[in-house]
């Protein structure tokens, strides 16, 4: 997924810089605006919200300590939720921390959980383990009928 931020995606291949764009000072050089998000195709909070909780229910099981959440929403109605509980360093790696997480997608019909390896240093991130979990009655109306 492409960073939001980046604006250089709608800079012309022509384009070598900002710099140069900007020197250049040529109108036609840029490209249109992207098109307004739809955001009447963002989903509710109501949608949202059962999953969530769920899912909170569920880290209060698997998960040690305080915990962290995170909610991405998209113009095409699906959602994804991340709880996780970061562990400092290791003694015996002090260069990596670890993060216990469990993910939800709207689309999926099961969590995952993983256990990822985060460079102090870099932010630099790799998964160590990976497996699906009962979804614990997680996805039931979440945004969509259940199968």
């Amino acid at each position: 997924m492409t960073d939001p931020d980046d604006f250089t995606k709608y800079l012309p291949a022509s384009a070598t810089s900002v710099e140069s764009m900007i020197e250049s000072a040529d109108e036609s050089a840029y490209q249109e605006a992207p098109p307004e998000p739809d955001v009447d195709a963002i989903p509710s909070l109501t949608a949202i919200v059962p999953a969530y909780e769920g899912l909170l229910n569920m880290a209060t099981r698997r998960l040690d300590g305080p915990v962290q959440t995170r909610v991405r929403t998209w113009e095409d109605g699906e959602f994804e939720i991340r709880v996780y509980h970061g562990y400092g360093p290791h003694p015996q790696r002090p260069d990596t921390g670890y993060h216990h997480v469990l993910r939800y997608h709207s689309r999926d019909d099961s969590v995952v959980e993983g256990l990822v390896a985060v460079e102090v240093e870099t932010s630099e991130k790799t998964l160590i383990y990976c497996t699906i979990i009962d979804a614990d009655g997680v996805c039931v109306d979440a945004g969509r009928s259940p199968q």
